[in-house]
């Protein structure tokens, strides 16, 4: 999991989260996703369905600086929103 991860972060533009399906299934309901779609990862086998996870109010304001509008606590049973 930790190359898959290591994967999407090269993939997310700044400010970006990026999910794979399995974590998305995992945080939904907890937070807005937007299917980014299936892509083949470096040194992962097979393809990868890629999710956005997008902050509680939308998408990030391309004027906010870069700063995160929100800062999840996520635990081992379940994902507390700020």
């Amino acid at each position: 999991m930790t190359n898959v991860t290591a994967r999407l972060c090269e993939l997310a533009e700044h400010g970006q989260i990026l999910v794979s399906g399995d974590i998305a299934a995992w945080v939904a309901g907890a937070y807005g996703l937007r299917a980014v779609g299936p892509r083949g990862l470096k040194h992962v086998r097979g393809v990868v369905t890629v999710f956005e996870v997008l902050p509680p109010n939308g998408p990030q304001d391309p004027g906010s600086g870069g700063r995160s509008p929100w800062s999840p606590r996520l635990t081992r049973d379940r994902v507390e929103r700020p």
